[in-house]
């Protein structure tokens, strides 16, 4: 097999590494229960996602949805569309402006919700028993470094 004209390590790029990190990551919640299994297999990584999200802040506008995770307007409003189609949410507009919509979860969007929670729970304290606390503190802070400069990117 033959070297690439350029000499460029994919395994050496940061937002690649990230990704499989993440991809792997989300793979391996397997939740102990039929529910948490079925809940969790009914639902995208980007679905699962928002739902974890206003189960933690509670209703939030798409764009605040989209801008919390960096995804795109047309993404969120694909899967919001989708979890109430699943009763796990409905778009409520908001009193103080009328042509703006709110995602709001539904006692069921709660209980799935419940569910996950427990699940990320545990797989969480197995991840943490991988680092010390100042490795957690340093890996934070490295990523909102990251970030950071991220922000600061001029293509």
């Amino acid at each position: 097999m033959s070297k690439p004209a350029i000499a460029f390590d994919i395994h050496d790029y940061i937002p690649f590494r990230l990704v499989v990190a993440q991809t792997k990551m989300h793979a391996s919640l397997r939740p102990e229960s039929a529910e948490g299994a079925r809940a969790i297999a009914e639902l995208s990584q980007t679905e699962f996602r928002i739902l974890v999200l206003l189960a933690s802040k509670g209703p939030m506008q798409p764009s605040a949805v989209a801008e919390e995770y960096g995804f795109d307007r047309a993404m969120v409003t694909r899967a919001l569309s989708s979890l109430a189609k699943k009763g796990l949410l409905t778009n409520e507009r908001q009193e103080s402006n009328q042509r703006s919509k709110i995602a709001v979860l539904t006692e069921k969007g709660r209980d799935y919700a419940q569910v996950e929670f427990s699940v990320l729970e545990h797989y969480g304290q197995h991840l943490d028993r991988a680092l010390d606390a100042g490795e957690k503190t340093k890996l934070f802070e490295i990523l909102d470094k990251l970030l950071n400069a991220n922000e600061q990117f001029e293509p």
